[in-house]
């Protein structure tokens, strides 16, 4: 039976080394991927495509697919991520990323690609196609690691969405976004509703606007006469806040939403319209209503201007009872003042806080409490502008070492919490494919039966269970869970004990490594055979 929801079966990728990487979603089938049989034809090899004989998982999960990645550092974790990410924001002909799919139609395949040359075997009736409309991802992208900056920004080009959080001194985050992860996240540690935050309403200077978005760039201001360039100059020092902000919300927007010919007109009406009405235009803007349609013929600079009222009166609101466009509290504080408010106009503050103009940061917060905060508030981030797409599109979050900075008490909630979280989304959890990465025993431990991904050897493997001990040699090939410096000691106390040192000076030290075991029991006991052991030695003697 065909499913009611398309559902993605596999993903297959390019990985780091250049070999082909399936990933399975679900446990419907099984992809294998045989390279040719002889190595120096240019045959890209065979994908069988089988019925799976895996049982579903013990629990239903409430997003579409959940997966961990793990392996050693420079396996190629993020860049994997990154890589998806990117491959099915793009998905053209040319994408990287590969995909096995079933909807109404039946199985569907696009090999993408690295695997474009594929010979397909199976006794499954797939649809295999390059002209087959594949499905129509938004993918999201968030890590604190200060790296892949770089690739981070070409990829936001291409359509991926990078909710990484900017860490400086304090943690920026987005406003309604943050507001949105209160309510959940509120009761469940004791620091988020004591948490101190800033807010401050910052408007952009004009002649910034006009370097930056003019024709030319700066060539519109320098190409302008001294009279012009000296009313820009002292709008920018005398002009009221209301008056800035007006200026930097109009611009700002058209930058965001039009073309660039269309923010070239723009800017040309501006600069008229200060060369027009220098003297007055700080006043006219201000009042209330701003008087909009007399200064400019121009039909696009004044409905910008009236929007720009529009955003500036709801904005205003979260400073009433302050006296300046700036305010810090806690986080419960201003959740009760003006929490209801930012709920109500969440699309138009969102939109002033997207555009740089109001600035919503955490402070004083520890490097787990900010780890907390700006991973939870960028799911709501993604997630809110999820909710505004296309029912049919997909998501695909994909999170790089989220616990990162978090003791472990908190790693335990990690997964929980995260699912959880997702769930509050209702319907769009179940168009969510979620993927982490990792380094902690903990998360590989609490990863859903069956979905702990092993980049080194590129399989599925399953930790359901698994105690710490298991979990370090079984997932993560350590043999020893104490590390070198530790083991080099316990190693010395051991060959003292078996009589395989029987110096004086080595007998002292274990003497000295015995006394400072941490287990009481364990402490006593190997005291006493050292006891013993330098009795006999005493008694031979």
């Amino acid at each position: 039976m065909s499913p009611e929801r398309t559902v993605i079966h596999v993903l297959f990728f390019a990985g780091k080394s250049g070999r082909p990487i399936v990933l399975p979603l679900t446990d419907a089938y099984e992809a294998v991927i045989h390279p040719p049989l002889e190595a120096n034809k240019k045959n890209p090899g065979t994908l069988q495509i089988t019925p799976s004989s895996s049982a579903d998982g013990p629990g239903k999960l409430e997003v579409a697919s959940f997966t961990t990645l793990y392996g050693e550092n420079g396996c190629g974790k993020t860049e994997m991520l990154l890589g998806l990410c990117d491959g099915l924001a793009d998905r053209r002909a040319q994408s990287k990323v590969g995909m096995l799919w079933e909807n109404q139609q039946g199985l569907q395949l696009s090999c993408g690609t690295f695997l474009k040359d594929v010979e397909l075997r199976s006794e499954l009736p797939i649809h295999r196609s390059d002209a087959v409309a594949v499905p129509d991802f938004s993918t999201v992208f968030y890590t604190t690691s200060p790296f892949e900056k770089a690739r981070r920004g070409r990829l936001r080009r291409r359509g991926v969405r990078d909710v990484s959080p900017r860490f400086g001194k304090d943690v920026e985050s987005e406003l309604v976004a943050a507001f949105s992860a209160y309510p959940y996240l509120k009761g469940r540690v004791d620091f988020v509703g004591k948490a101190q935050v800033e807010l401050k309403l910052k408007p952009v200077s004009l002649l910034e606007l006009v370097t930056v978005y003019g024709k030319s760039k700066q060539a519109n201001y320098k190409s302008t006469d001294p009279t012009l360039r000296k009313r820009i100059q002292d709008l920018d020092r005398d002009a009221s806040p209301e008056a800035k902000f007006i200026l930097s919300f109009a611009v700002l927007d058209c930058v965001e939403r039009l073309r660039d010919l269309d923010t070239h007109e723009l800017i040309e009406a501006l600069l008229e319209m200060v060369q027009d009405h220098y003297l007055w235009l700080s006043n006219l803007l201000s009042s209330n209503p701003p008087v909009v349609d007399s200064l400019s013929e121009n039909s696009l600079l004044n409905k910008q201007l009236a929007k720009a009222y529009q955003a500036l009166k709801v904005s205003q609101l979260l400073f009433a009872d302050v006296n300046s466009w700036r305010r810090s509290s806690s986080l419960a504080y201003l959740n009760e003042h003006v929490g209801h408010h930012i709920r109500e106009h969440e699309q138009l503050i969102g939109e002033v806080s997207h555009l740089g103009l109001l600035h919503f940061s955490f402070k004083q917060l520890s490097s787990g409490q900010a780890s907390m905060m700006s991973l939870y508030c960028a799911i709501a981030r993604a997630f809110g502008e999820f909710e505004r797409e296309s029912q049919d599109r997909l998501m695909l979050l994909c999170i790089d070492e989220g616990e990162m900075f978090m003791h472990p008490k908190w790693q335990r909630m990690y997964i929980d919490s995260l699912l959880k979280f997702i769930k509050e989304f209702g319907s769009l959890a179940k168009r969510t494919h979620v993927f982490i990465s990792t380094h902690s025993l903990i998360i590989a431990a609490d990863t859903p039966a069956g979905r702990l991904f092993d980049l080194d050897n590129q399989q599925l493997t399953n930790a359901f269970g698994y105690t710490p001990k298991q979990t370090l040699n079984s997932v993560f090939a350590v043999g020893d869970f104490t590390g070198e410096f530790n083991l080099q000691l316990l190693t010395k106390l051991s060959a003292v004990l078996n009589r395989e040192d029987q110096d004086p000076q080595s007998i002292g030290h274990a003497r000295q490594i015995a006394g400072t075991l941490a287990n009481d029991e364990l402490r006593r006991h190997v005291q006493q055979q050292l006891n013993v052991l330098i009795g006999s030695e005493d008694a031979q003697a």
